[in-house]
Formats: C-alpha cells, sequence, structure tokens
C-alpha cells in the first residue's frame, strides 16, 4: 500500500541536527534519563536489602520461615496493588511530582525498616514501602514516552531494566559488607540520604514535558502533511 506524492518522514534522529548530542533537547532528555537510571539503580538496592538482611531480622526477633517469608511478601502484595493507581496518578498530576512522592516514600520507609521493633511494625513498613514504590514504574515508563521519540524509546527502556538488574546484583554485596561492619540496621539507615538526594534531582532535573509539549515536539520533528498535498495524492494501492 502506497501513498503517491507524500515524502516519507524520517523516524530517527539526525545526530546531525536539532536532535544531536550537543542540543539543549539532547542534554536535557538524557540528564532526565541519567536521574532515572540512579533512581532504578536505588530502588532495587533498597527493595532486595531485605532479602540479604533477613536471617539477621529473623534471629533478633525470633522468626519462624513463615514469618520470614510473610515480611518478604508484604512489600510484594502492596507493591502489585499500587501499580494501576501509580499509572492513575502519573496521568492525572504527571509523572514527576509522582515520582518525587515515591522516592520520598520509600526512602522513609527503607529509614524505619531499620528502626522496627516488632514483626508487625516490620510488616506495615513493609507494606507501606511497596504502596510508596508502586507508582514509580508507571510515573518512570510515562517520562520516557513523553521525554523520548519514538525510535529511542526502546533503548531507553532497555537502559532503565539493565540499571534495575545491576541495583540487584549489587545490592547483596553491599547489604553484607555494612551488615558485617555495623549490623544489620545500618544498611537501611545508609539508604536513606541516596534517596534524598534522588528526590531533590527527581524535581529540579525531571522537568517534564506534558502532553501539549509532546505533541510540539513531534511535530517539530514530524511536521504534518499539508492538506493540498493529501487533496492531490492518488488512492491508495
Amino acid at each position: 500500500m502506497q501513498l503517491r506524492g507524500l515524502k516519507r518522514e524520517p523516524l530517527h534522529w539526525d545526530a546531525r541536527g536539532p536532535e544531536g548530542p550537543n542540543s539543549t533537547r539532547w542534554k536535557r532528555r538524557h540528564s532526565i534519563l541519567a536521574v532515572l537510571l540512579a533512581t532504578y539503580l536505588l530502588c532495587y538496592m533498597d527493595r532486595m536489602a531485605i532479602a540479604t538482611a533477613i536471617p539477621f531480622i529473623a534471629r533478633e526477633f525470633g522468626l519462624s520461615p513463615l514469618g520470614m517469608g510473610g515480611v518478604l511478601s508484604a512489600f510484594f502484595m502492596s507493591y502489585a496493588v499500587m501499580q494501576f493507581p501509580g499509572g492513575l496518578l502519573a496521568d492525572k498530576f504527571g509523572p514527576r511530582p509522582v515520582m518525587a512522592a515515591s522516592v520520598a516514600g520509600w526512602s522513609l520507609f527503607t529509614l524505619l525498616t531499620g528502626v522496627a521493633g516488632s514483626i508487625t511494625s516490620l510488616l506495615w513498613i513493609r507494606f507501606l514501602f511497596g504502596l510508596s514504590e508502586g507508582s514509580f514504574s508507571p510515573s518512570a515508563s510515562k517520562t520516557v514516552a513523553l521525554c523520548f521519540p519514538p525510535g529511542s524509546v526502546g533503548r531507553a527502556n532497555g537502559l532503565q531494566l539493565a540499571a534495575m538488574q545491576i541495583g540487584a546484583a549489587a545490592s547483596p554485596l553491599f547489604v553484607s559488607w555494612v551488615i558485617a561492619v555495623r549490623g544489620w540496621r545500618a544498611v537501611f539507615f545508609s539508604l536513606f540520604a541516596p534517596g534524598v538526594i534522588l528526590t531533590v534531582l527527581v524535581l529540579t532535573i525531571v522537568k517534564v514535558v506534558n502532553s501539549s509539549e509532546k505533541v510540539h515536539v513531534d511535530s517539530a520533528e514530524h511536521p504534518p502533511t499539508p492538506t493540498s498535498v493529501v487533496l492531490r495524492t492518488g488512492p491508495i494501492r
């Protein structure tokens, strides 16, 4: 099927043009992506920290294997519940405030994990931790979709997925070292400050485009076909 008289627009960035590495738009997008990658790395470090620390927590609280499983599952139950509402919030209020609230919330509950004094408080903290973190992924995905042209969304999301796995791989090494030096509670205390820093970076750097700006960006990259050209085109074959 072909439209005669219509010129196909390129679907990729021209590195030498306004979307090249020296352009303001390119730098802005990749600064945003860098913050998202760092936040995803911390996200998975915070999430996986308890998996390494749980034997030491169980010893202090006298947890059975069932109790250990409950502590680990509390996060994932609330995390799953929050995925869809998190997307709705990102659509309604924009991804930046939702992401900032998510990072600040999960960082707070990471800190509170280190001060938990009973299994009951620990279960509630991990449940609220999951609720806080659950809205981050939908908001980050929306950010990438708004800030990057279609030909680069896959690469940006691929980098985010890599950052997740790097965080998951780094967490056991970091947690084991901190536990050996300072104990399991110090693990969660030490992860709070990076969360505060990233919350500030999300608010200051991720000045995410809104839907109207996205339309403007797309229009600049792929200008609409004039009506006169459309009327002169032949039949679709």
